[in-house]
């Protein structure tokens, strides 16, 4: 998997789709977001999205969807 290092975690391609991940010090990947979306289009799929339940709570799903959404409003999907 090509991963490049973001500011919340790492960004790859999986099966050909985005999926990005949040690491906490210590403890790893904590997160994951895998979605996809047709260019051109005005919709987007979450594939799966998961968080350690000991991360739970702690805000790390708001920033990885916040992330989504700013990403998809770039790419035109509404």
């Amino acid at each position: 998997m090509n991963t490049e290092r973001l500011g919340f975690g790492l960004s790859g391609l999986w099966l050909g789709y985005p999926m990005w991940c949040i690491e906490h010090n210590g403890a790893g990947v904590i997160e994951y977001l895998w979605y996809g979306f047709n260019s051109g289009e005005s919709s987007a799929v979450i594939y799966d999205f998961q968080v350690i339940e000991q991360f739970s709570g702690k805000g790390y799903g708001r920033k990885i969807f916040a992330k989504l959404e700013q990403t998809l409003r770039s790419e035109g999907v509404d």
